[in-house]
């Protein structure tokens, strides 16, 4: 049976006391390396997707995203600079769009964002993102002159964008929860200080959350600003291509790459020849593009070596057809001779190609030499791996070109929303001095899904312990069994509930007490769902004053059973019964159940 399909009967089967959503989230070995993390997510109870692009995060997932937000707090909270404090807020979630008009993202960018109207007069829309927001609020209320600068916000809240195809579950929604962080300062230098403080702060964010990053130059986009650096996870289906340097392990976003192709590389290409037609922007002249077959031609190249724009219709045709179809429109001209003499042909030739190269025939006859404009030696394919050199150390066919997905970004504004038009923030002490800005985001949401991504295996997630929904989940067995009539019989028993109860929340403890579900599948579920502890009492090997102590999480110390023995007040009574990890069994152990909580400690000392 596929994994997915298990998960399917299930929930279907089974119930689980975690919350009415999860009826059962066990999962068994497939065949198959990963499944969709999407569909995991939904079928262990962390999401429920409402409609194209909507999702609603129910009690695990939002614990789950509640503890990635805690990090982010506690890293914020870090002072790496007695300079720097940063202050957590909450903004409207929505702005006047008169707001947007003064920095010109509206109407520019309307297409992107939901509006609305207010009372029949006023328009507004839902925020993708809060820079016009923070601007207007710090000049209203927190503006008093240098000596307040600098001044840092922050939120987590959810964003709202009009995403016109929303893809690949929660990487690409309508509806997501970013963290954005917001800085204000005197002069160019501070921000750029504090530029550099942030990037540090995003990789020990994501350091902590185990998730593997590179950080990556990238252009700044719609948002604008001097500088940008993007965090990307590396992942095949990832709408982004990430640039890395294996010598410096630098990144670069494909838009900032500005290395070269190898030098032995140029003019090697005698055979195998292609062209592709297009016609520039204004359809004033026609563009023929000759490059090695295999390549990929790059649209941003080909418009920086021709200083103009191309027609992305005619670009974008796939290459045979496209050169067809110019070719018939041409040729269909009723004075083609005169026609074809005026046309200005610009003709572009890869640096790949040497000067003997075998070109293809051009498809017209009548042409004259004196119409061509020849652009040659230049660079016009997308970069593939082990043959650019790196900009940032030189070493030479160092690059690898990868799939990644954008987790954060931060941008070093300038004063591009400080001084625009009417909402100019300026220092009261100096009326020509702007004030410089700074923002920062971290996709929360779609870290979820990273996670999932990231933290696979035969039993479902094994989360990172900094983050898992759980710490450790006690399980008793009372299946078919009233629970206060199982706590009545055995004091001892209801006095260790109580105890777990009262440290739940100090703790980050959950108690199973379902008696709906048989101990063993409790068991599946809490794996499935990646709490790193489970604790098994009351069952027919585990009567107090005995307990099994199963280690979901990866262990990280060799010595682990030393130190769990050197923790234990009854040392008759600790015995290991499963050393290592397989592929259905759990490392386990048996304790007194009076030293379960020091034990519990300990472990969380070990595991990832």
């Amino acid at each position: 049976m596929t994994l997915k399909r298990h998960c399917q009967k299930l929930l279907t089967d089974q119930r689980c006391n975690y919350h009415m959503f999860t009826k059962n989230a066990s999962v068994q070995k497939s065949k198959t390396p990963k499944v969709d993390e999407v569909q995991l997510l939904h079928n262990i109870g962390y999401i429920a997707p409402q409609n194209t692009g909507y999702y609603h995060y129910l009690p695990l997932g939002l614990r789950v995203l509640n503890n990635i937000s805690k990090v982010i707090d506690k890293e914020f909270s870090i002072k790496d600079d007695f300079n720097y404090n940063i202050e957590k807020l909450e903004l409207s979630q929505s702005s006047p769009v008169d707001l947007w008009k003064k920095t010109h993202r509206y109407p520019a960018n309307q297409h992107e964002v939901f509006t609305y109207m207010e009372n029949d007069k006023n328009l507004r829309l839902l925020n993708p993102t809060c820079e016009e927001s923070i601007t207007q609020l710090f000049k209203s209320n927190y503006m008093k002159g240098n000596s307040q600068l600098p001044k840092i916000f922050y939120q987590t809240t959810k964003k709202i964008r009009n995403e016109k195809r929303p893809r690949f579950g929660l990487v690409r929604t309508r509806e997501f929860i970013m963290n954005d962080c917001y800085s204000f300062h005197n002069t160019p230098e501070d921000t750029s200080k504090f530029f550099k403080i942030m990037e540090k702060k995003y990789k020990s964010i994501f350091n902590k959350l185990k998730i593997p990053v590179i950080a990556a130059k990238a252009d700044s986009g719609d948002i604008g600003g001097s500088e940008s650096i993007e965090f990307q996870y590396q992942d095949s289906r990832g709408e982004d291509t990430l640039l890395t340097c294996k010598s410096c392990q630098t990144g670069f976003n494909i838009e900032q790459f500005n290395g070269e192709l190898n030098e032995n590389l140029h003019e090697t290409v005698t055979k195998d020849l292609t062209f592709k037609l297009c016609w520039t922007a204004d359809k004033s002249s026609l563009i023929a593009i000759y490059y090695p077959k295999g390549e990929e031609l790059s649209i941003n190249k080909i418009e920086e070596e021709l200083g103009d724009s191309v027609d992305t219709e005619t670009f974008f045709a796939e290459r045979e057809v496209g050169n067809e179809k110019i070719v018939d429109e041409i040729n269909s001209k009723d004075d083609l001779q005169n026609y074809l003499f005026e046309l200005p042909i610009v003709r572009m030739i890869d640096l790949r190609i040497n000067k003997r190269g075998d070109l293809p025939d051009w498809p017209f006859k009548v042409f004259s030499k004196y119409q061509f404009m020849n652009i040659d030696k230049v660079d016009l394919c997308k970069p593939v791996s082990g043959v650019y050199d790196c900009p940032e150390c030189n070493s030479e066919k160092t690059i690898d070109v990868t799939r990644s997905i954008e987790v954060g970004h931060i941008f070093n504004l300038g004063d591009r929303y400080t001084n625009k038009d009417n909402l100019k923030v300026m220092n009261v002490d100096n009326a020509s001095k702007p004030i410089y800005m700074g923002c920062y985001g971290i996709g929360v949401s779609r870290l979820l899904q990273i996670l999932a991504m990231e933290n696979q295996d035969s039993l479902g997630l094994n989360l990172p312990k900094v983050v898992a929904p759980y710490k450790v989940n006690f399980i008793i067995d009372n299946y078919k069994k009233d629970i206060n009539e199982v706590l009545e019989k055995d004091p001892s028993l209801k006095v260790f509930v109580q105890e777990i109860n009262s440290k739940q929340i100090e703790k980050d403890y959950h108690l199973d007490l379902a008696s709906d579900i048989k101990q063993f599948d409790k068991a599946k579920v809490s794996a499935a769902v990646g709490i790193p502890i489970n604790v098994y009492f009351n069952g027919k090997h585990t009567k107090l004053p005995h307990v099994e102590v199963e280690i979901r999480g990866d262990i990280l110390d060799k010595d682990w059973i030393n130190k769990l023995q050197s923790v234990v007040k009854d040392k008759d009574n600790f015995k290991v019964l499963k050393e290592h990890k397989s592929d259905n069994r759990l490392p386990l152990i048996k304790i007194n159940y009076k030293d379960t909580y020091a034990v519990c400690d300990e472990i969380l000392k070990m595991v990832r």
